[in-house]
């Protein structure tokens, strides 16, 4: 077998190797490309539920007294409101 001929076999060799190995590599980029948005949205979650944790509630309390005639409310607005 001629060097031209051993150069030719090994690049019909990488060709064929590269036929064979393009589903996998589609498939494999299309896995890590799912990973990658799956692990964004958890993050974006699980962001949304801390910021929920931490965020100053917003209260409300009402009273009346019947014997006295006296009614309280008070009203505090927390970071829900902006305020």
């Amino acid at each position: 077998m001629s060097d031209n001929e051993k150069i030719q076999s090994f690049g019909d060799m990488v060709d064929a190797t590269e036929k064979m190995s393009a589903p996998w590599r589609e498939t494999v980029f299309k896995l890590v490309k799912a990973l990658v948005i799956t692990n964004l949205l958890w993050a974006i979650v699980l962001g949304l539920f801390i910021w929920f944790a931490y965020m100053t509630p917003v209260e409300m309390e009402q009273g009346q007294d019947f014997d006295g005639h006296a009614q309280t409310q008070s009203y505090s607005e927390g970071v829900t409101n902006g305020g």
